[in-house]
């Protein structure tokens, strides 16, 4: 065995949780208080996660407990461009994805509905067309792996989410701490603040 390739990735690992943990303990409280009420009188929180590699991956599967609280409904639609990517997710938590919990109402269990989209480039209209269905989205978490990509990718999203007339939080990983500085408070050629958070920059 390979000692410092496991070393290398229980660190990588250990960062990914690392991240999904402070944004849920720190900046948690505004995944509930986006929650809208639905026609129940539950509270739904509608989270869209874009990328299912390790901090996508990570952040589904925390949603999934991290929502689990009286009064409130979770639902998250996750996207990958891998045509794989929930036969993978399935293998890594099969008991999270099993028909028997996931999407059913079971007392005493978490209500949560995990769908994963495969397949789906985000640089596409298939995406942008999934996108606009989904017209409860509450909270969205981008994990491409690229920062590029994320700030891209959270900056179409907010145009996609304003052409419905919804605003829901928006954060997206950016690792280069200078850039991440750079990009606050950016905003459109009209003036009009992205309103995105950038998180997981190495300085923090």
């Amino acid at each position: 065995i390979d000692l410092s390739s496991v070393e290398r990735e229980n660190n990588r690992i250990n960062e990914v949780q690392s991240l999904v943990n402070r944004i849920l303990y720190e900046r948690g409280s505004i995944i509930f208080d986006s929650a809208r009420e639905d026609t129940n009188g539950d509270k739904r929180i509608s989270a869209v996660v874009v990328g299912m590699g390790n901090h996508g991956t990570e952040m589904v599967k925390a949603l999934t407990w991290y929502g689990q609280m009286d009064g409130y409904r979770l639902e998250i639609n996750a996207f990958d461009k891998d045509e794989l990517a929930e036969e993978k997710f399935v293998a890594l938590a099969p008991e999270l994805m099993s028909s028997d919990y996931n999407g059913v109402d079971v007392e005493g269990e978490a209500q949560y509905q995990i769908t994963i989209h495969p397949d789906v480039d985000v640089q596409t209209i298939t995406f942008a067309d999934k996108i606009s269905k989904i017209t409860n989205a509450s909270y969205v978490f981008v994990a491409l792996g690229n920062d590029d990509m994320n700030i891209n990718t959270a900056v179409n999203l907010r145009m996609y989410f304003e052409r419905i007339k919804i605003h829901p939080v928006i954060q997206a990983v950016v690792y280069n701490s200078q850039q991440r500085r750079a990009l606050e408070g950016i905003a459109n050629y009209r003036g009009q603040a992205y309103d995105i958070e950038f998180v997981g920059d190495i300085e923090s």
